[in-house]
Formats: C-alpha cells, sequence, structure tokens
C-alpha cells in the first residue's frame, strides 16, 4: 500500500513535471550542448531566434541549450505583470571569502568542491551568490550576466508561503481552517474540508502531485493543469488552469496529513487564497509587501496562468542578486536592505517549528525505498515546512527549484545561498556545506 501510494502521489518534482520528464533521461542529456558560458555575452540574432523555436507548452525542451534561453527570457512565452521595485538601491558590500569556494559536496558529478562545480561543464550552473552578514562572500556568474533576469521556478513557492503566513499573523486567514471556508467555489469538489494548513506544507489527501503516471495521462487534471499554465491544452477549452485544480480528486491511498505530497498546483490554490483576501492581482501584492521595500536592483517579472492568476508556484523572474536580497529578509541582515522587518520574527518560527517530523521522515523512507526521493538524504533535515523542502535542526531552511534552482537561508549564521541553473542536480547539500564552511571560518 505505501510504496502504491508513492508511485501515484509522490514523485517529487519541482515545476509542472518538467523535473519529472527530466529525471526519465540519462544525464548529461545526449546530444551537444554548448557550455553555459556562451551566454554570459548578448546573444547573436541568429542563436536567439534558434533557441527561441524550441519552447512546447507541454514542457518538454529538446535541448539544454534552449532552456537556458527559456529561464532567462520566459516572459516571451508566459504572459506576465511587472513586480515593481521602489526607493533607492540597498548596495551590498563585496567581501569575498575564499574558504567558501572551497566547500564540498558530493553530487552526480562526483565530490567536487563548489569551486569546481560551477566549473563543471555539466553542472550548468549559471549563477551562484552567497552572503553572509549582509555582504557579498561569494560570487560566480558561469553562464548569464549579473544583470540578468532568471526564473526562479519553484523557489517563488516560498512568496506564497510568506504572504499566507503574513495574512494568517493579521488576522486575515486562519490555516487551521479548510479552504473551502475562504474560496467557495471549492465548495462540493473533493478539496472541500482540506485545511490550509495541509495546502502550505503540500500534505493535501488529494491526487495532485506531478507524477509521471498523472503528466502523461492527458485526461488527468494534472495534466491539464499543467499544459494550461503553459499556455497550451487549446483543445480542453474553456477548461481554464483554475478549472483544472477544483477538478483534482482525492487520492485513495492516502489522507491529509500523512505524505508530503509535492503539489504546484496545491501552491497555486494558495495564490488563489491570498488574492481572494486581499482583492488585489497577486503581482501587485508582492510589490507592495515584499518588492518595493528591499533596495532592490531591478523590477522582477511575474507569470499568469490562463486564468489571469499569478503563477507564484513557478514563474517568479529576477536578477540573482535580487534574489539573494529576499532571502536576507529572513535573516538579522533585513536591516541591510530594508528600512522595516517585512519577515516577522514569529513568521519565521512558525516555519522552522510548527511542522511535523513524523510525516517527513514516512515519507522520505518510503520515497527512498521506492526510488523517488530527490532531495537531500541529510539526516540533519527535520522536516518540510510551509512550502519549503527542508528545515534543518538548527532552524535553516531550503527550497528547491526545477532545473538546478535554489535558495537557502540561515536565520541564526546570518547567511542566504541563491543560485540559478539549468541542470537536472539538487545542490542542497552544496548550500549546506557553504553553510558548515561559515561555520569553520
Amino acid at each position: 500500500m505505501l510504496s502504491k501510494s508513492f508511485s501515484k502521489a509522490v514523485l517529487f518534482t519541482c515545476l509542472t513535471g518538467l523535473t519529472a520528464t527530466a529525471s526519465a533521461q540519462a544525464w548529461p542529456p545526449e546530444g551537444p550542448h554548448e557550455n553555459v558560458s556562451f551566454a554570459t555575452k548578448p546573444l547573436t540574432l541568429e542563436t536567439s531566434y534558434t533557441l527561441r523555436q524550441g519552447f512546447s507548452p507541454h514542457g518538454i525542451f529538446p535541448s539544454m541549450d534552449n532552456n537556458l534561453y527559456y529561464h532567462r527570457y520566459w516572459s516571451e512565452f508566459i504572459p506576465s505583470h511587472v513586480v515593481y521595485r521602489d526607493g533607492p538601491v540597498r548596495e551590498l558590500e563585496y567581501k569575498p571569502n575564499k574558504k567558501v569556494g572551497q566547500a564540498r559536496a558530493t553530487t552526480k558529478l562526483g565530490e567536487l568542491t563548489l569551486d569546481e562545480m560551477i566549473k563543471h561543464p555539466d553542472s550548468r550552473a549559471q549563477g551562484f551568490v552567497v552572503v553572509h552578514q549582509g555582504k557579498v562572500i561569494y560570487e560566480a556568474y558561469p553562464g548569464m550576466r549579473e544583470t540578468d533576469m532568471h526564473i526562479w521556478m519553484s523557489t517563488s513557492k516560498t512568496i506564497a508561503s510568506l504572504l499566507v503566513s503574513q495574512l494568517e499573523e493579521e488576522g486575515k486567514v486562519d490555516v487551521t481552517k479548510p479552504i473551502d471556508n475562504y474560496l467557495k467555489e471549492f465548495k462540493g469538489t473533493d478539496w472541500e474540508g482540506v485545511r490550509i494548513i495541509d495546502i502550505l506544507d503540500m500534505s493535501t489527501g488529494l491526487d495532485g502531485s506531478e507524477t509521471m503516471p498523472n503528466m502523461m495521462n492527458f485526461e488527468h487534471p494534472v495534466s491539464q493543469w499543467h499544459r494550461l499554465v503553459l499556455q497550451g491544452g487549446q483543445e480542453l477549452a474553456p477548461m481554464t488552469s483554475r478549472d483544472a485544480v477544483l477538478a483534482i480528486k482525492n487520492d485513495p491511498n492516502t489522507e491529509a496529513g500523512q505524505f508530503f505530497q509535492y503539489s504546484s498546483p496545491a501552491t497555486q490554490v494558495l495564490g488563489f487564497l491570498v488574492e481572494h483576501v486581499l482583492d488585489q492581482r497577486l503581482s501587485d501584492i508582492v510589490s507592495e509587501r515584499i518588492w518595493s521595500k528591499m533596495g532592490a536592483e531591478g523590477d522582477a517579472t511575474l507569470g499568469l496562468n490562463n486564468a489571469g492568476n499569478g503563477g507564484i508556484f513557478a514563474f517568479m523572474s529576477s536578477r540573482l542578486r535580487d534574489k539573494a536580497r529576499y532571502g536576507m529578509l529572513y535573516t538579522p541582515s533585513w536591516k541591510t536592505v530594508a528600512n522595516e522587518q517585512i519577515i516577522s520574527d514569529s513568521v519565521i518560527e512558525k516555519t522552522q517549528n510548527e511542522c511535523r517530523p513524523a510525516m517527513f521522515e514516512r515519507t522520505k523512507k518510503a520515497a527512498i525505498e521506492a526510488g523517488q526521493w530527490h532531495f537531500s538524504t541529510d539526516t540533519d533535515v527535520l522536516c518540510n515546512s510551509r512550502q519549503w523542502d527542508a528545515v534543518y535542526k538548527d532552524g535553516d531552511m531550503y527550497k528547491a527549484g526545477s532545473h538546478g534552482q535554489g535558495l537557502y537561508v540561515s536565520p541564526s549564521r546570518d547567511l542566504v545561498v541563491a543560485y540559478f541553473s539549468t541542470s537536472y542536480h539538487n545542490w542542497q547539500d552544496y548550500a549546506r556545506a557553504v553553510a558548515k564552511a561559515v561555520d569553520n571560518n
């Protein structure tokens, strides 16, 4: 029963089946591809037009080079809103620490230092930045320019978590109540009775995970949702991606709170909730509550689903240093980038302390047995919590995104690690190794 449940509902992917599609491929992907360094210079017209042709609304990309183009220019393919910055740029002092580059971790590429991983042609790393005590102590751009924007993929799910937690703190949302208490169209669907906290923790008990069986079954709501949010699925008209979310059914093999079931549609529901409660577009909410207050270097963009809702499950794009500035809001260095504490201590403590270690361990054990665990096996990881993939025993938090995106924040160390890439690797253990390197400095 347990392994069957995992084969149906708990295969971990980070954005609408893209990682699931990739995980079935050999690494490195077959066929030649350019070193990511070609993207550190302006692309020629011919290269731009050629790479642009490979986009598919089904999320199946023909080459790593096309991926590199899409990750930087996602708003060419997905309608988007601007997330506005405001005020003076809060510059970050650069104070390099050579020990960070010597931090070691083991991945499918072997045991390498961070410097070696960054330079490895098959890492597909594009940008990597480490901020400690408000200063940039490590920064590399092997596959992009520092002023380029890049999609966050699922690391943007942390913004959905933050917004819901803020509304909870303001008394506008009770996360112990079911989602249909706020969104009436969820009544009469299998979402009725599902608590908001179970949506936050991705433990809904619904068959809403982006597993390969679900993705490859074009009649399944998750497959339909995937095609629709990527602006495909014209044959499904007049269905919208919102309709596809509402059509997701119960998983007969589990129930809410039993397993960590990775689901981007669940994050989309949190976006629906935030927009409904505040009666604003999600892009304006993120602008007003976060982006305009953190001294960002540039505007960000937020993609839209085909119903016009903000795609907070993946479609945030920004510069890398601005992603790091967002991470700094979870640390004592918020004072370096903001005039006010945007993320309260209580919001951070809820994420760190009000999680379900037993659920996480049960999920991890069964997933490893089924060969479906795609996160770190580090025993220091305590749980997943409120859209974060990992909360460590020391309170550090980590979130992965499809194709090797990541965000690691350590409130106690006053540390942020943020990175972009176009690989099928998870660099979580490098972020953790950097945290330990800072300890030993």
